[in-house]
């Protein structure tokens, strides 16, 4: 009974890998968006941090809609917009929720769409520490502006140099303070 309660516990904490991922990208690059959602929200949900990230992405590209998915219930308590995004909004976030009728791009995903795309990736970043989601938040804080509220731009900010001195550590790279400046 034992091996098989280690059994359990190995497939479960090795069920997502990088094959997975791989099936995922190959969806969205067929645009088969509701394959690639359905693996990296499975992804997600074991903690992949990569699989986290991406479907935040997708959120953020527009390549998920309400027909894709009808609610996300898997960020559990880190989905509460009071703590993690700001209450004002400026005129590019509220642009975004409205349909340019004479447009031939695709529609840009509506605000809560972009506020659960980055739940996404601020849990592959807060939460999985990936590295790169965080680098990813702070790149794209400007255009994101209003949604994300200072505190957490600060709390994402402390984390990706947490991350970025324990990776230049652990790959025996100089210079870690003249790294981050840059």
């Amino acid at each position: 009974m034992k091996k098989f309660a280690i059994f359990l516990t190995f497939v479960k904490v090795f069920a997502f890998d990088i094959d997975d991922l791989n099936r995922g990208y190959e969806a969205i690059n067929a645009k088969n968006f509701s394959e690639a959602y359905d693996i990296f929200i499975e992804g997600c949900d074991a903690n992949d941090a990569i699989a986290c990230q991406e479907l935040g992405f997708m959120y953020l590209n527009g390549e998920i809609s309400d027909k894709t998915t009808s609610s996300d219930e898997n960020l559990g308590d880190s989905k509460n917009s009071d703590t993690l995004f700001g209450s004002e909004t400026d005129e590019k976030s509220e642009d975004l929720d409205k349909k340019d009728e004479n447009s031939t791009k695709a529609t840009p995903p509506s605000k809560e769409m972009q506020k659960i795309g980055l739940e996404y990736i601020l849990k592959s970043c807060t939460k999985l520490d990936y590295l790169n989601a965080c680098g990813d938040l702070l790149t794209m804080k400007d255009d994101m502006a209003g949604l994300l509220n200072d505190e957490t731009l600060e709390q994402i900010g402390a984390k990706y140099e947490e991350l970025s001195r324990e990776f230049y550590s652990d790959n025996n790279i100089t210079n870690v303070d003249e790294n981050l400046s840059k």
